[in-house]
């Protein structure tokens, strides 16, 4: 019979590995089918963006979270809106939002407190 190999001679796996944003997250095809979405980081922190189906390549951001990351968000049925919910104070206090990205201005308007 053989000893186990001691612990330490395995290497931890690093710790941005196992909690760390993903590269992408979270994709959603428009109900149209004209539009591509999904979470992505930028400046560290999950934001929304967005893409022609046709054309992956021509992303761009739809949001700027820089202090906490936005956890979900739905295409608007028209196809012409990302609706998305974001924790501004932490511990969803008063000041969590749903909030919507429309695609034409790119500007993000406060749908409900």
């Amino acid at each position: 019979m053989t000893a186990p190999t001691p612990i330490d001679a395995f290497p931890l796996i690093p710790r941005d590995h196992l909690f760390g944003n993903p590269s992408r997250i979270g994709g959603k095809l428009s109900p149209d089918g004209q539009w591509v979405s999904w979470m992505a980081p930028w400046e560290g922190v999950m934001n929304l963006w967005l893409a022609p189906f046709a054309d992956p390549a021509a992303a761009r951001r739809m949001t700027s979270a820089r202090e906490r990351p936005i956890p979900t968000y739905f295409w608007a049925p028209d196809s012409q809106s990302l609706l998305y919910i974001q924790d501004k104070a932490g511990w969803w206090a008063s000041t969590t939002a749903i909030r919507a990205s429309t695609m034409s201005t790119g500007s993000t308007l406060a749908a409900a407190r």
